[in-house]
Order: C-alpha cells, then sequence, then structure tokens
C-alpha cells in the first residue's frame, strides 16, 4: 500500500488535537491519544514502519517520491515534538526518522507502561467505599478504569460493575444481591442509579430513627469502696470478660460492668432477669416486642480515667454512644438533625455523626451498628441490646461483673 500524499495542514491540526504531552507516568495516556491521531490521518504507516521510505534515486535520478515521503515524515515528526515535555524530548532529538522516534519511546516506557497498568488494576481491585459518598466512591472506580481503557486494556461492564460491588460496605448487601440475582444484566449507568437510590434511603432511615427516639443519659454516682485494692471479676469461658474495679490502677477495660439500671433480658426485652433465667432461651423462633423507645443510661464512676477504649454496658439503651469518632472506623455520616443528648444534669449535647465501628478486644473484634457520636459526653456506652443482636452473643450479669457468650454454643 502506497503511503498517502504530504498533508500540509498536519502541523497545525496536530497543535490542537495533541493536547496530551509525554511525561514520565502517562506513557498510555498518551499512546491513545497518538493512535487516535495518525490513524485518522493515515499516516500511522510512517511511525511503525509498515510506510518504509522509498530509494532515494532512481536511475541515479532523483526520486520525486523519496522527497514526498521525507517532507511527510518531517511533518509527523514536528507533531510528535509538539507532545512532548522537554525532557522527553531530549532523550529522542537524535532520531532522524518518526519511526525511530516511535520505537525509541515505546522501548523507553513499555515496561513503566506495565506496572502502571499492574499498579491501576491492583488499585481498582483494592479500592472500597468506607466513608464516601457512593457518588465519590463511584467516581473513584470510573477515573481508574478510564486509565485501563486508555492504555488498551478496557474492562467490560461486567468486570466493572464486580469490582464496585465488592468495594461496598455491609449496608449494601441488599442492593448488591439484588443486582448480581438479576436475570438480565444492568449497565454501570444502571448500577450507579441503584446505589444512589439506596444510599438516599440509608440516609433518610438513619435520620427518621434519631428524629423518631428520645435520646436520654441518666448519670449516676457511685461512691468507691475504702479498700481500693478490691477487685472483683466475672469469670468464665466467655467471648467477652467484664472487670467491675473500685479502683482506677491497671490498664483499662473495654467494658466497664456498672449498669445505672436492673438487667434486661436480651431475649424478651423484659426487666428483671438475665438470658439465662429466660422462659423463652430454647425457643428459637421466639420473637419479642421491640422495646418502647430509645434511651441511653451512662454511669459516671469517679476516679476513673477515662478512655477511647472503656466501654459501659447499659441494659436499657437502643444505641450505642460514644466521644471519640475514630470509634465509627467502618463507615460513618454527618449528622444534620436537630435532636441531642439529653444527661442527667439537664443539658443537652449535640449528635455528630451516626456510623458503625468495630470494637476491638482481646477475644476478638465485635460490631458497632448504630453507633451516634456525641463529642462532649463523657463515657462510650454500650447498648446491651443492639451488641447481643449484632454479634448473636447474650450478656450474663452477677454480683462481681458480667460476661459475654455466644447465643449457640452459650460459651
Amino acid at each position: 500500500m502506497a503511503p498517502p500524499p504530504p498533508t500540509p495542514s498536519l502541523t497545525n491540526t496536530a497543535a490542537h488535537l495533541l493536547t496530551v504531552k509525554l511525561s514520565h507516568d502517562n506513557f498510555p495516556l498518551w499512546k491513545a491519544q497518538l493512535l487516535a491521531f495518525l490513524k485518522s490521518h493515515q499516516i500511522y504507516g510512517y511511525v511503525d514502519g509498515s510506510f518504509p521510505p522509498p530509494p532515494s534515486t532512481i536511475d541515479d535520478k532523483p526520486n520525486p517520491a523519496h522527497n514526498s515521503w521525507l517532507l511527510q515524515d518531517q511533518m509527523i515528526i514536528s507533531a510528535l515534538y509538539s507532545s512532548l515535555t522537554d525532557t522527553i524530548l531530549a532523550q529522542i532529538v537524535d532520531c532522524p526518522t518518526s519511526h525511530e522516534i516511535w520505537s525509541t519511546l515505546n522501548n523507553l516506557y513499555s515496561a513503566q507502561s506495565t506496572a502502571h497498568l499492574m499498579q491501576t488494576r491492583y488499585q481498582l481491585a483494592t479500592l472500597k467505599k468506607g466513608s464516601d459518598s457512593v457518588s465519590t466512591y463511584f467516581h473513584k472506580a470510573k477515573s481508574l478504569a478510564s486509565s485501563l481503557s486508555s492504555a488498551g486494556h478496557p474492562l467490560s461492564s461486567h468486570e466493572f460493575i464486580i469490582y464496585v460491588l465488592t468495594g461496598l460496605s455491609p449496608d449494601y448487601e441488599s442492593v448488591v444481591s439484588s443486582i448480581t440475582t438479576r436475570p438480565e444484566p444492568l449497565s454501570s449507568s444502571q448500577v450507579y442509579s441503584y446505589l444512589l437510590n439506596h444510599e438516599s434511603r440509608l440516609t433518610h432511615q438513619t435520620q427518621t430513627t434519631l428524629s423518631s427516639a428520645s435520646f436520654s443519659a441518666n448519670s449516676t454516682h457511685f461512691r468507691p469502696s475504702s479498700n481500693s485494692s478490691n477487685q472483683n471479676r466475672g469469670r468464665g469461658r466467655g467471648r467477652g470478660r467484664g472487670t467491675a474495679r473500685n479502683t482506677p490502677s491497671g490498664p483499662p477495660n473495654f467494658f466497664s460492668s456498672y449498669s445505672s439500671s436492673k438487667p434486661v433480658c436480651q431475649i424478651c426485652n423484659r426487666v428483671g432477669h438475665s438470658a439465662s433465667q429466660c422462659y423463652h432461651r430454647f425457643t428459637h423462633n421466639y420473637q419479642p416486642s421491640p422495646p418502647p423507645s430509645l434511651t441511653a443510661h451512662y454511669t459516671s464512676v469517679p476516679n476513673t480515667s477515662t478512655s477511647s477504649n472503656l466501654w459501659f454496658p447499659d441494659s436499657a439503651a437502643t444505641n450505642h454512644f460514644t466521644s471519640d469518632f475514630s470509634n465509627l472506623n467502618l463507615e460513618s455520616t454527618p449528622y444534620a438533625g436537630p435532636d441531642q443528648v439529653s444527661i442527667g444534669d439537664g443539658s443537652s449535647l449535640p449528635i455528630q455523626n451516626t456510623g458503625t465501628g468495630l470494637l476491638p478486644t482481646p477475644t476478638g473484634k465485635f460490631l458497632l451498628r448504630h453507633l451516634i457520636h456525641v463529642p462532649s459526653i463523657s463515657r462510650n456506652l454500650l447498648s446491651v441490646r443492639q451488641f447481643c443482636l449484632d454479634n448473636s452473643v447474650f450478656f450474663e450479669f452477677n454480683s462481681s461483673g458480667f460476661l459475654v457468650k455466644d447465643l449457640h454454643s452459650r460459651e
């Protein structure tokens, strides 16, 4: 195939169309731009070598075809120069033809390009939504997918959707199940719309729950014993262990066993007995009635150091409260509603965030859903009922403290 005739306006066209200049970290994007430009002008054969230069003479006479080819090749070189930074240009300035320039740049940056592709794919595979909005998370994933596409390795719509769904938090499990079990495939824009709708529902449910709740924190003071060395421990092989201390000495516990109210059964929600004494403890299909309202009763213990690792179980609370934002380590949403937490002295504390967290303990990690961030609250409050529902455990209280046991193994 003969090369096309020279294009006099090629250099001017390149100045307007080649907007991305080659640097050390954007070779795939630059190459994609150049390929589209060269192929659209039918001159890609010059740079890939399929349009070699004709002989300079024929029968000892100058060959007009060679002069025409040389003119076109110089125009292509000028277009390539206009798309390079000064640093890159210095590396190929001695190359006499566009084919040599193209080959040199490919040899210099192909290895870097492969590493960049692997890094981009890894970033996409490990991308998590976390506390980002659906819009921010989706556009991060879309940007990474676009980088792969511009480098000549586009993802199929199905692959991209799988990456997006994999990085979602557990709150999106229902919509993920709905999308993955549909008989007909969805486009990425349809999936984006589904996720936005689900996010809106989650936000509405959170605000509705907080607006309808009556938050209160009733303070009860305990006077420490004169014997500061006395320690009472709850014993057993439970998944968690509570310790009641009358002295601030020693390392802080993850749970405090003080409680300001009578025990509430985690099975039937009735006050006055624990789960181990409940008549319904062996009735697996028993459905308890919900508690009447959301409350939080906290105990203020003198001479006890405040720590973000110290949690006070509250058998009357239906939400967890924390003063430390870092405890919302799985997901958090700023709260813009009017509600505040009313404490025992009559003052009100503002709510700043709501979300979900993981509580690490020496025996494992526990899930904390419906966790409310109140920066000025003096104690981290643990809703016994919510904790049991989230982790399939139950609390066993006694005169010395409490145990947290697995609901199924009873240990």
